[in-house]
């Protein structure tokens, strides 16, 4: 099989698209925590300091390897797509 080939029918499988979102979920809230940190002149621990999130979560967060188990199995039930938007 060719690449070209597996990627068209990888791409219909439903978990294949239920794991595309939760990753695109993972960097979208990543960046948007990111950029706007930046903005804001902020440092990792200012911001620790400021809304009270331990440094390390931070970290993760703004590297996309935060764990979302409980957010994304009440998503999931739900059914609820979440898109994220910096001003």
């Amino acid at each position: 099989m060719k690449y070209s080939e597996f990627k068209a029918k990888i791409e219909k499988d439903p978990q294949y698209i239920l794991a595309m979102n939760r990753m695109k979920f993972r960097l979208d809230l990543a960046n948007a925590v990111l950029s706007e940190r930046l903005k804001q002149g902020m440092t990792i621990k200012q911001l620790s300091k400021v809304s009270g999130v331990k440094r390390k979560d931070i970290i993760d967060i703004e590297s996309a390897t935060f764990d979302l188990t409980e957010i994304e199995a009440v998503l999931d039930w739900l059914d609820i797509d979440v898109e994220v938007k910096t001003p």
